[in-house]
């Protein structure tokens, strides 16, 4: 059954969409003049309508959450518009009765994006006046449980308000507000909407215990994933001779997503390298102005397969800076190797730029976990040894570690995201990486780098 609030976004959806096919005519032909056939559209206009619903309702952008932010709206609309343009295109060819001007088709969909984002911002934006953070509390005191803290305080728009912790041996120095067995009393006192699972040591019978008392009190749980249950990847419910089994599914991704995944990394590499050409004529200059040594600075990392090789950067320290110290993590904005137009280049992210040649040589894609050094990874593995299973992709420029993350972030939290990446990988799930890259970097205020 369609509420109100579906009711009423299917109409502004289907003001807006027509909206938008008629403001593109008068962009494209700066005016309405009369040889132009619009009777072609108004003979499908209500098809194509009825198209452009489907595809904003089957990309579930009328299931409202208060959760997704303003790039979670513009990924959806954005995917949502290209997928009914598409099906569009295939009616208009297949019904040839119907002469549609194909610039005004291309022109639609940046129009239809604009249309049907702005008014979703606009919304969201009078929303968010009238709804209250969901009270959150995180069950475990342990360095995960801080991190999930700062984290929420730090991207969650507001959306969330941390009550505080509960545990039964509380760590790191942290006050909480009771243990396990007080949890129905704190969520009542502090009328809690969300309890975060971040403690290990909380045994299974515990947990279950922990789940039905909250789901009495209307609190929902959530439960962070330890690395092994990430890596597993899906899972889908079997039955052999009766018995219902859980067949584990390690994200294999199929040949055809391989394939346009390469094309897409082709393309977007070398429409960067032409966007961004005027950099590699200014930052050279400047480096040479700055201090002593090459341009670009190459190291070896580790790739698919575990196959090394050599990453390019604009040089962003001083030149050898390794030389005395052998492989070491940089520290980031406090790191005295750093140059000091190093730091602007890392502030930005421009010292990366070069790596789009790495992407067009085949060893990295524009989207994947970020590299490391051989130093490094052998460390790593031996520490955690799921971190080989970063080495079934192809490493990327950026990634979902990058856009959520913090550079100061342990290398355990880091790979966190990019196990999640590699078990949901899509071209979809690429670009709306890219678009909160470029957001987080270049709109939202920049965050140290630590070189990585």
């Amino acid at each position: 059954m369609i509420n109100w609030r579906k009711g009423l976004y299917i109409l502004l959806d289907s003001v807006f969409l027509n909206a938008a096919v008629i403001a593109t005519f008068y962009l494209r032909y700066k005016g309405y003049p009369p040889h132009v056939n619009y009777q072609a559209y108004i003979d499908i206009s209500l098809i194509t309508t009825i198209i452009g619903i489907a595809s904003v309702y089957f990309n579930n952008l009328y299931d409202y959450d208060r959760k997704n932010t303003y790039i979670d709206i513009l990924y959806g609309v954005t995917r949502a518009v290209i997928i009914g343009t598409v099906i569009m295109v295939a009616f208009i060819f297949y019904a040839r009765s119907f002469a549609f001007p194909r610039t005004v088709i291309m022109m639609s969909i940046v129009v239809n994006i604009a249309f049907l984002s702005a008014w979703r911002f606009f919304e969201k934006a009078f929303a968010a006046r009238e709804l209250k953070p969901l009270k959150t509390l995180i069950v475990g005191t342990s360095s995960e449980g801080i991190l999930i803290k700062n984290d929420i305080e730090t991207y969650s728009n507001n959306l969330h308000s941390i009550a505080g912790y509960v545990d039964d041996a509380p760590e790191n120095g942290i006050t909480v507000l009771g243990g396990f067995s007080d949890i129905e009393r704190v969520i009542e006192e502090n009328e809690i909407d969300l309890v975060i699972v971040s403690s290990e040591k909380i045994s299974l019978s515990k947990l279950i215990d922990l789940i039905f008392r909250c789901d009495g009190l209307n609190a929902k749980v959530a439960i962070l994933p330890n690395l092994y249950e990430i890596v597993i990847g899906r899972v889908d419910i079997k039955q052999i001779a009766g018995i219902p089994l859980l067949e584990v599914d390690f994200g294999a991704h199929d040949k055809f997503y391989a394939k346009v995944k390469m094309l897409f990394d082709f393309g977007m590499a070398l429409t960067g390298l032409i966007v961004l050409s005027p950099f590699f004529l200014i930052v050279p200059i400047l480096i040479k102005f700055d201090s002593r040594g090459p341009v670009i600075y190459s190291q070896v990392r580790v790739g698919r397969f575990s196959r090394e090789f050599k990453i390019y950067k604009f040089r962003t320290m001083v030149n050898d800076a390794e030389v005395r110290t052998g492989p070491v993590l940089s520290s980031g904005s406090s790191d005295e190797r750093v140059t000091a137009l190093g730091r602007f280049l890392r502030k930005y992210h421009i010292d990366e730029f070069p790596q789009l040649i790495n992407v067009l040589k085949g060893d990295m894609s524009v989207v994947g976990p970020r590299p490391e050094r051989p130093h490094f990874v052998e460390r790593f593995c031996k520490m955690l040894p799921v971190y080989s299973k970063r080495f079934l992709v192809k490493p990327g420029i950026t990634g979902l570690a990058q856009v959520h993350g913090r550079y100061d972030s342990n290398f355990e939290h880091k790979l966190r995201y990019d196990l999640a990446y590699i078990n949901n990988m899509s071209l979809l799930l690429d670009i709306k990486i890219i678009i909160l890259t470029i957001y987080s970097n270049f709109i939202r205020s920049p965050r140290n780098s630590s070189g990585s």
